[in-house]
């Protein structure tokens, strides 16, 4: 019976970058939100004249002359321009947050990835150095057919897989065999003694 294997715990880069993306679609839930009300102010104040907007600031300050002569005497007037400023700066603001937090989310996705990786080590381990096992075994399958066919002699083109590209010879240096054991003896999928003992009984085979 094949073993569930087990999730890994969560871990640092995973939980922040789920926090920030949770944290940033609040902010442009808000700003969008925000955009939406301002088109609706530039909407209600385009009939509004420079004169207008001048007389209001006008009756604004002639309240201000009045202030303490009783208390809550005249209600306060409505700073539009003012709430539309303070509207667009938060605005402003949120959009830099989210351009900071797009360069944020880069990094932690980066992070993040490399920890996933570094917990499942052991399995990225165990799927190269199979891999391996299957270039070498590939190489061990093709020097049976060449001793085979240097027992029968067949005819050219009866000769089975005589045009396969398949990865090249381990022998060969140029090959992408060579080439992927080579890496693979680097990483440590396969040992170095066993990648040269490869190369060396193949190119026996080829000479």
């Amino acid at each position: 019976m094949r073993k569930t294997p087990t999730p890994p715990t969560p871990i640092a880069a995973q939980a922040q970058l789920a926090a920030l993306t949770a944290r940033l679609c609040e902010i442009k839930t808000s700003r969008d939100n925000d955009n939406a009300e301002l088109v609706r102010r530039d909407k209600s104040n385009a009939g509004l004249s420079p004169a207008h907007t001048e007389a209001t600031r006008r009756t604004r300050a002639a309240r201000e002359l009045l202030n303490g002569a009783a208390v809550n005497l005249l209600p306060p007037l409505t700073d539009e321009a003012g709430s539309i400023e303070a509207l667009k700066e938060k605005i402003r603001t949120a959009d830099a947050a989210l351009e900071e937090g797009g360069r944020l989310i880069a990094q932690l996705r980066y992070k993040a990835g490399v920890e996933r990786f570094r917990a499942r080590a052991d399995d990225v381990r165990a799927c190269m150095a199979g891999i391996s096992a299957a270039v070498v075994g590939l190489e061990l399958a093709l020097q049976k057919r060449d001793a085979l066919l240097k027992e029968i002699k067949p005819p050219v083109d009866l000769i089975p897989g005589a045009g396969w590209v398949f990865l090249g010879r381990v022998g060969r240096s140029e090959s992408q065999a060579y080439r992927f054991l080579q890496a693979a003896a680097a990483a440590g999928w396969i040992s170095n003694d066993r990648f040269r003992a490869e190369v060396d009984a193949s190119r026996k085979t080829l000479s």
